[in-house]
């Protein structure tokens, strides 16, 4: 027996509620793909565990910021797929699920014999182009700035030149 979930049509915001699940449905995404909360502890955590080893070259801040940006998004990616759920952004306070108006990103099967299939291979394409090439194009930009700022810095330093 398959069941077919269908979305409303759109809600006057500009996220769409498609329908309220139970917890007990996909609870590791209601749980933690969605969870504020979850990407603060998770960043808090890394920040104390990461800045004991000395080695990484960022500030306490940096570090947390970094973490938090790369554990939140994960839940607005997923609202951003053409399948699934839904995402329980403010799971376990409200256990509505969320799409954004804009799904570009097809939904990766859960099974793992459908993921080395045809459709397995559509959605790392998907991934490629929504995902991983605008993340490497920031970092390219990002480094690229952080090189230009330290290169300015040290042309500017005194003493240099006299």
């Amino acid at each position: 027996m398959q069941t077919t979930i269908t979305t409303p049509e759109p809600v006057s915001s500009p996220i769409r509620k498609p329908f309220s699940a139970a917890l007990t449905e996909d609870w590791w995404a209601v749980i933690l793909g969605g969870l504020i909360i979850f990407a603060v502890l998770v960043s808090g955590g890394a920040t104390i565990i990461l800045l004991r080893r000395e080695q990484l070259g960022l500030g306490q801040l940096s570090l947390f910021v970094f973490v938090f940006l790369a554990t939140a998004s994960h839940g607005v990616l997923d609202a951003m797929t053409n399948g699934g759920l839904g995402i329980a952004f403010f799971s376990p306070f409200n256990n509505d699920r969320y799409f954004l108006p804009w799904r570009p990103i097809r939904v990766s099967p859960i099974s793992v014999t459908r993921f080395f299939s045809g459709g397995g291979y559509a959605v790392l394409q998907s991934e490629l182009l929504w995902i991983w090439t605008p993340a490497f194009i920031f970092a390219t930009v990002m480094l690229m700035l952080k090189r230009t700022k330290s290169a300015r810095v040290r042309c500017t330093e005194p003493g240099e030149g006299e």
